[in-house]
């Protein structure tokens, strides 16, 4: 092999490197690609790499999308239980912490983000809390407090005392994370 020196046939060759690797679709691959693959150690190199990735996955990026999906799969199921049911305020609130994490993005239509859309106060909220940049660990758990049943007076810490009544009424901006 010898090593390349022309950056633009790596880079055109690249987007073939996975059909390179399947026998069912190396045919699909132009011939000066395959020409260039085989002859560029660079190239080689990544197709190398490509080949171990797909052979042996990351066990923690594949639990970790695996949970993702999990996520977002449960999220959806609560917001299509109100599929013919009406929504209100009072219910779109419990998910407003889930619709503003990116992690847990919702790409279809539900009665919950339906309402969302046309409420305004729920959308004010909506964007309120997302001006906020919390991470998704901290709307995990926001969405966790906001679907409890509210317990005696629980709250010792007095700063945080003074905040409930803002983040129960959804007024993030009257409060710090």
């Amino acid at each position: 092999m010898i090593a390349h020196n022309d950056f633009s046939n790596c880079y055109d060759a690249r987007q073939y490197f996975y059909d390179f690797l399947s026998e069912k679709t190396r045919g699909d691959v132009p011939e000066d690609a395959l020409d260039h693959m085989s002859l560029c150690s660079d190239c080689q190199d990544d197709i190398d790499k490509l080949r171990t990735m797909l052979d042996n996955p990351d066990d923690e990026t594949s639990r970790r999308q695996h949970q993702k999906d999990k996520a977002v799969i449960s999220l959806l199921g609560l917001h299509l239980a109100f599929v013919g049911e009406p929504v209100r305020c009072s219910i779109a609130k419990l998910f407003i912490p889930g619709l503003a994490d990116s992690a847990l993005r919702i790409r279809v239509d539900t009665p919950i983000t339906k309402h969302v859309e046309e409420c305004p106060a729920c959308r004010k909220d909506l964007q309120n809390l997302k001006n906020l940049q919390l991470g998704h660990g901290q709307l995990c758990r926001l969405g966790q407090l906001l679907a409890q049943k509210p317990e005696a007076d629980k709250v010792g810490c007095s700063r945080a005392r003074s905040a409930i009544e803002s983040a129960a009424a959804m007024a993030f901006h009257e409060t710090s994370p």
